[in-house]
C-alpha cells in the first residue's frame, strides 16, 4: 500500500512539474510531447512577444475574444484562433 501511495505522489510531482516552464523546458529537450490541451510554447511565445510586442494583458485580451467566440476550445486551441485571427487582419490590412 504505501509503494502504491509513493509511485502515485511521483506521479502527481511529476506531472505537476511537467506543467511548468522549467518541466516544459525538460520535457521538450527528452522528446515528451506538450501536455495534452496546452498550447505549445512557440504559440505562446508568439502570440505574446510577436502579436501583442510583450504586452500580457493585450495577450490575455486576444484570448479572452477567441474563448467568447468559441467556449469549447482547450488553451491550444485558443492560441491558434488568436494568431490565426491576427494573420488574417494582417492580410485585409495588406501588410
Amino acid at each position: 500500500m504505501t509503494g502504491l501511495l509513493i509511485a502515485v505522489s511521483a506521479a502527481v510531482a511529476l506531472a505537476l512539474f511537467l506543467a511548468t516552464r522549467a518541466g516544459e523546458g525538460l520535457a521538450e529537450r527528452v522528446g515528451l510531447p506538450p501536455l495534452r490541451g496546452r498550447a505549445p510554447r512557440q504559440d505562446r511565445e508568439f502570440l505574446r512577444e510577436r502579436i501583442c510586442g510583450g504586452d500580457r494583458s493585450a495577450a490575455r485580451a486576444r484570448l479572452a475574444a477567441e474563448r467568447s467566440r468559441a467556449p469549447e476550445a482547450n488553451d491550444a486551441e485558443l492560441h491558434r484562433r488568436a494568431i490565426r485571427t491576427w494573420f488574417r487582419e494582417q492580410e485585409e490590412r495588406g501588410a
